[in-house]
């Protein structure tokens, strides 16, 4: 699928909301990374970024926004609500048409007829609902009226907050890049440019998942006195990808120096261990050959007396 990143932070202090995104692009059983980005306003202080099926995605975000055009609401709590709300409703879709149309079945009579359908065909429903189910996810970011960070990943239809620990990921580079984050020990008091440098060093980590994409990367900030901003490829290309290819050639080149310091102390400390480790163990074995051997000889009496005769 993808990465995507968002995280909160300070600027004299007042919270900022940053984030980071790949390109990759997911059509069924095609991938692509076409030149445009994958973070969608609702509003100036309000921002999705996606990971999944692309027309599933599509499908969600319009009707989110044909519903904020009929009923506008600057809250992010409310906006993430409206996307989980129109997840669910197309998982129902897909969920009838794929599964239970076959039968005459809708969803709501689904639910309530379950109990009642034969075993087998209750099985191919099942079957059916598990083949259904959506590739969609959402990351919901943005400031609220107070100037607040808001953070709400919504997968499988339920949205949840991440404004405690301060950042959120999703996609299949999910776990390598929120693995960033905790190694820093990040918390949503950091400074815009230690969020902002994050963002991308995680992203750029993340690309070690096939499905990441890595000929693009898109970073965003959302402040109160400038709204949704992107930063300038350029700004992207001479300042962070500089840095990042500077780090990882410290990185690989600290890596060598580690790996040849271990490999010294082993020649001198664990081989020589290891080898008198060895002659114990052998010496120990032959120890216990011998007394083996001692044991098998027959006893004499240890006593002078001459054993009773038998009558």
């Amino acid at each position: 699928m993808t990465v995507c990143i968002a995280a909160i932070c300070q600027e004299d202090g007042r919270q900022v909301v940053v984030g980071a995104s790949d390109r990759m692009v997911t059509i069924g059983d095609l991938q692509y990374e076409p030149k445009q980005l994958k973070l969608v306003p609702f509003n100036n202080g309000c921002v999705a970024l996606v990971a999944g099926d692309h027309t599933q995605l599509t499908s969600i975000l319009r009707k989110t926004q044909r519903l904020l055009t009929a009923h506008p609401t600057e809250s992010v709590t409310e906006i993430a609500a409206l996307v989980a709300d129109c997840y669910v409703k197309l998982q129902q879709f897909y969920i009838e048409r794929l599964a239970l149309a076959k039968f005459g079945l809708t969803y709501v009579k689904f639910l309530r007829e379950a109990r009642n359908l034969p075993p087998d065909v209750l099985r191919e429903i099942l079957a059916g609902i598990r083949e259904a189910e959506l590739e969609a996810e959402f990351l919901v970011v943005g400031l609220d009226s107070t100037g607040q960070g808001q953070l709400y990943k919504i997968q499988r239809g339920v949205p949840e907050p991440y404004d405690a620990s301060g950042f959120a990921a999703i996609g299949w580079g999910e776990r390598i890049a929120g693995a960033q984050f905790m190694a820093s020990d990040y918390s949503r008091h950091e400074s815009i440019a230690e969020a902002l440098w994050l963002c991308y060093y995680a992203k750029r980590r993340a690309e070690a998942v096939p499905s990441v994409g890595a000929r693009g990367t898109d970073l965003f900030t959302i402040r109160q006195d400038g709204g949704f901003k992107v930063i300038h490829p350029l700004t992207l290309n001479q300042t962070f990808a500089e840095a990042y290819d500077r780090v990882h050639e410290g990185e690989q080149r600290h890596h060598t120096e580690a790996v040849e310091k271990v490999e010294a102390w082993a020649r001198e400390a664990f081989t020589p261990r290891q080898r008198g480790i060895a002659r114990s163990a052998e010496a120990s074995r032959g120890r216990s050959r011998s007394k083996r051997g001692s044991s098998d000889q027959p006893r004499l009496p240890e006593s002078d007396e001459s054993p009773e005769p038998v009558s």
